[in-house]
């Protein structure tokens, strides 16, 4: 009742003067989420553009999440054929993963020249294809973990710069297209099933061949992702349309510091120091300020003073961080979980196709309920990390395969609307000129939470079992919930200083 009378204020406010003051700074992403839920529509958010931004969306990701499960299928073939152990190879394949996560704040910045978007796609989808295809005639481990490497650097291309453009075609509608579009990730599914069967046929250095040409078919999606910004047609008034965004949030906007403010630390009165003094200070703080300026340089075009401007992003960034670890170390353990209960590994395998049917559910069905505003993202989170903590703690429980399948079916559910939804909260949050940092300083949470979920859970396998492992899941669940409890009181409980000042707004 509560945000839906929030939401009913949203749509009434029409904030006509910005205010610059840092002193409104802490209603900021309230505001700018309100207006947004409360907007009309934008001008790219109907018709077939709508549609066919959303089908090219799909399939880059099919395509992008479908080659990263094939060499699930190639593991044990490339283990005998480069004469390497699995522990190698998994982290070959999950650096050609976490390399993409990883540069992401890096490469998000780029996503504000529109100029520089399209190319940096297309070139992304060269440097996959082109890297994929020469794996296949790698004549060693080391060849061939250059190449992966490369092609996860064409990945990270791809993936910031797709979702950077789609975040521009929609706003209102944002939670409903981007659920339709992530369902691509879940159908993926499909090509590790045709990669068994080409493998059969042509072998490892063929499978892999295909699958480079595979990548190569995304240049045909990458190209229909034209930016809005560099539309001729209603460049005008998507023009208008982003400027009145920028403006709706009115208030997150902070003042330019004051330049002699800055420089008061490098002043000093002589009257204080004596004169046999002055010359060494003025030189150390020369050679300070000479080590420190490649340091401001990055932190000024990386723009990561958003998480001093917004800090609550922050408990956002921690929970991504925990989910990437939660999800790694599911993915990766859930058959050897299933044959350690006993199960044959042939009905394990069908584990997979239970989790990608819940996946493909989750992240569709979030889409409504965020539209509809029957909860927020961030409330939803929560809750749904709640109840996939609840499933692992009754991991030990399940026993036989059918009530390990429905386990599983819950957990896919839940995982997939999370994942969306760690999407849809930056979206939600963050002033729309920032939201290229956003995205790229969660990308690097998630990436950096890969591998060290992955050893965690493993380590825990090994000394404790399997059951163990996934209670201390279910405990890293929990502690999401905990991180993510000022960032909710923030931006979805807002105080009553809050909101006389966005009464002043109006």
């Amino acid at each position: 009742m509560t945000e839906t009378i929030e939401a009913e204020e949203g749509r009434n406010m029409t904030p006509s003067t910005p205010l610059s003051s840092p002193t409104h700074s802490n209603s900021t992403s309230t505001m700018d989420s309100k207006s947004r839920r409360g907007s009309e529509l934008g001008p790219y958010e109907t018709g077939p553009r709508a549609w066919i931004v959303i089908a090219a969306y799909f399939f880059l990701h099919l395509i992008e999440m479908g080659i990263l499960k094939s060499f699930g299928v190639l593991v044990s073939e490339l283990v005998v054929q480069f004469d390497t152990n699995p522990e190698s190879l998994g982290f070959i394949i999950g650096l050609y993963h976490g390399i993409s996560y990883v540069l992401a704040s890096f490469i998000a910045p780029l996503s504000k020249q529109e100029a520089l978007v399209r190319p940096l796609m297309l070139t992304g989808c060269f440097i996959m294809g082109l890297s994929l295809s020469l794996s296949s005639i790698s004549p060693n481990i080391a060849w061939f973990t250059v190449a992966m490497a490369a092609s996860g650097v064409g990945f990270s291309l791809i993936a910031v710069m797709t979702f950077m453009v789609f975040s521009l075609y929609f706003d209102r509608r944002f939670a409903i297209a981007f659920g339709m579009g992530d369902v691509g990730c879940a159908v993926s599914v499909v090509l590790p099933l045709a990669t068994e069967k080409i493998l059969e046929c042509y072998g490892w250095r063929g499978t892999i061949l295909i699958l480079g040409g595979i990548a190569f078919n995304m240049f045909i999606f990458c190209a229909i992702l034209r930016d809005p910004r560099t539309l001729g047609k209603r460049r005008a008034k998507g023009a208008l349309y982003s400027e009145v965004k920028e403006e709706e949030g009115g208030c997150h906007e902070l003042a330019e510091p004051n330049k002699d403010i800055a420089k008061e630390e490098f002043q000093y009165d002589p009257l204080q120091v004596s004169v046999e003094d002055q010359p060494q200070i003025v030189k150390s703080h020369k050679l300070k300020d000479l080590l420190l300026r490649p340091i401001r340089w990055l932190w000024r075009v990386l723009d990561w003073s958003l998480c001093r401007d917004e800090p609550y992003l922050i408990c956002i960034f921690l929970a991504t961080f925990i989910f990437g670890m939660i999800t790694t170390a599911w993915y990766i353990f859930l058959i050897s979980h299933a044959v350690a209960k006993g199960i044959t590994l042939s009905r394990a395998v069908l584990l997979s196709v239970a989790s990608g049917a819940g996946d493909a559910v989750g992240r569709f069905s979030q889409g409504p309920i965020i539209h509809n505003r029957w909860m927020t993202c961030l409330g939803l989170f929560m809750v749904l990390a709640g109840l996939n903590s609840v499933v692992f703690f009754c991991d030990p429980l399940l026993e036989s395969f059918e009530w390990l399948a429905f386990g599983t079916l819950l957990n896919g559910i839940f995982f997939g609307s999370q994942m969306s939804l760690s999407a849809i909260m930056l979206k939600e949050y963050t002033p729309p000129s920032r939201l290229p940092t956003s995205y790229g300083l969660s990308c690097v949470a998630f990436g950096l939470s890969e591998p060290i979920g992955g050893f965690t859970a493993g380590w825990i396998a090994s000394v404790l079992g399997y059951d163990m492992m996934f209670v201390f899941l279910g405990g890293l669940g929990v502690v999401s919930i905990i991180s993510l409890v000022p960032a909710y009181i923030h931006y979805c409980r807002p105080s009553k200083n809050t909101a006389v000042e966005e009464t002043k707004c109006e």
